[in-house]
């Protein structure tokens, strides 16, 4: 038995105390190497958060914002259905390069916006979804970002503003690691969704996509993932990765090109080692344990 002069440890508490330090040291050893300043890593099969780090802060988001827009896209029009692109839809930056007055099925352009990350794709399907499949409509186009911002709050993605389909900067375009998490675990329900996030190459209507997204050549058991960058957001990553029956989903923003890829792949590493009996405070700072 141990003493001391203010009372009596118990063999078990001793031996709890011991246990526990090396986790809580860990934890810190384990994510000190991680460049992006916003990430998470939840638990599918669990259903739990297993670790994060400022989770909850609004940020710049680039085209992770494409997430929601092919969300609304599954839940509101067939993938058969076609749509004509028009001047309005060719937006900067990332592009499948459609041409104007050309017609694409809905799945060829949730194709390139979810392989691609096209702007152009994103903004023919929000106009679509918006009641405008064949012309240009701004009502159209206001009515789909109002559906992002109610689709946001009905997810609980406290966090979150949209304002255009796409995710190039604006200052009303935000989100955050833990909102992102949610808005992933409910594109998961949907099969095109998963189908179009995990495909390593779509072919049809003219178009030979390959995906953006780099990890299933670097990580084994990847289920889909979604590439986003401006200048604003820094590299942004949501990655969906299976491994002996357990389902990890792990968001991570304003990384670099230098750790992009490599932020990923530590966050799984350590997340596969945490036990799904780890939970993170109100705060998701210390580790404690059940």
């Amino acid at each position: 038995m141990i003493t001391s002069s203010i009372g009596r440890i118990t063999i078990a508490t001793f031996i709890a105390a011991l246990l526990l330090v090396p986790q809580v040291t860990g934890v810190a050893a384990q994510t000190t190497e991680i460049e992006a300043p916003h990430w998470i890593i939840y638990d599918v099969s669990n259903e739990r958060v297993l670790a994060g780090e400022q989770m909850h802060e609004p940020v710049p988001l680039a085209s992770l914002t494409k997430m929601m827009t092919a969300l609304l896209v599954v839940e509101h029009i067939p993938m058969e259905d076609e749509i004509t692109i028009v001047e309005e839809d060719q937006v900067g930056e990332a592009s499948i390069w459609a041409e104007a007055d050309d017609t694409f099925t809905v799945r060829t352009l949730l194709h390139g916006l979810l392989m691609r990350s096209g702007n152009d794709a994103a903004s023919a399907l929000a106009r679509a979804v918006g009641g405008s499949p064949d012309e240009e409509d701004a009502l159209a186009r206001a009515r789909f970002t109002a559906m992002m911002n109610i689709k946001a709050q009905r997810l609980g993605m406290s966090q979150t503003s949209f304002e255009n389909p796409h995710g190039l900067d604006g200052d009303g375009q935000y989100s955050s690691a833990y909102d992102l998490m949610l808005l992933t675990k409910e594109a998961m329900k949907h099969s095109e969704l998963m189908d179009a996030m995990g495909a390593e190459l779509y072919s049809g209507e003219g178009f030979d996509f390959g995906h953006t997204n780099q990890l299933p050549d670097l990580y084994d058991g990847v289920l889909g993932g979604k590439t986003g960058w401006t200048t604003k957001a820094g590299l942004c990553l949501i990655q969906i990765v299976e491994k002996d029956g357990r389902t990890l989903i792990v968001v991570l923003l304003g990384s670099t090109f230098e750790r992009w890829y490599a932020d990923a792949i530590d966050l799984l590493d350590y997340g596969w080692k945490l036990p799904t009996i780890l939970r993170s405070n109100q705060d998701f700072g210390p580790i404690q344990w059940n």
